[in-house]
């Protein structure tokens, strides 16, 4: 994951910047394009603008770089904090005891991800003013709290109507808890709110040096 992302921000992305920035050249040289040509290149530089942003947002899904350079908690402070700016909803992020156990980088992604649909669905849909999200290890549990100050919804009927037009917000989120090896309970009501809850035993989370020829020869 972090190989390809670093190849698509860094190599492709690039390339496709160096193309874009000829392009503004083409239209701002000191010789003037036939009008024609010139709406064909602007096109064109459009169209590789769409193409960056995208490949950017590829590149940032497969591997948050946070995660590498600031850790899982840091990184998640740095999100929360983000998204207050962009959307005027106060985040109220809390994390404790985390340092002290080794996440596998996938769990990492994975309760990164989580966090991140949590709030995304926020954004889209709860008309909140308020989040808190609270991250606790205390053994044996990784403990989750996302909870807003929204306007609600029915949960089922959120979820069926999800699975016929094929989106993938809640669903996605409980199928990164069934890969943590954890329970997602999502609480809501119209008009009062929304609270989801994790719960992953610790020890489902932590790195392991073992290879996999290593687990299989490992005693029962």
């Amino acid at each position: 994951r972090k190989n390809i992302s670093n190849y698509l921000h860094d190599k492709v992305a690039q390339d496709l910047g160096t193309a874009k920035i000829r392009c503004q050249n083409l239209m701002n040289g000191p010789t003037r394009l036939p009008k024609k040509l010139t709406s064909q290149v602007r096109s064109v530089s459009e169209v590789l603008e769409t193409s960056i942003a995208a490949i950017r947002d590829l590149a940032y899904n497969l591997r948050p770089p946070g995660l590498d350079q600031l850790g899982l908690v840091s990184a998640l402070y740095m999100h929360c904090d983000e998204f207050s700016r962009r959307t005027g909803v106060n985040v109220d992020f809390h994390a404790a005891g985390i340092s002290t156990i080794a996440l596998d980088a996938e769990m990492e992604i994975n309760l990164y991800r989580l966090i991140q649909e949590g709030l995304t669905n926020v954004e889209l849909h709860a008309r909140a003013t308020r989040v808190y999200i609270r991250l606790v290890a205390s053994y044996p549990h990784l403990i989750l709290r996302l909870i807003d100050n929204g306007v609600g919804f029915d949960v089922q009927e959120r979820l069926n109507e999800a699975a016929m037009e094929k989106r993938m917000g809640l669903r996605s989120m409980q199928d990164r808890a069934t890969l943590l090896g954890g329970e997602l309970i999502i609480t809501a009501f119209p008009g009062k709110g929304t609270k989801i809850a994790l719960e992953v035993p610790i020890h489902h989370l932590l790195q392991t040096d073992e290879t996999p020829s290593e687990k299989a020869a490992s005693p029962a």
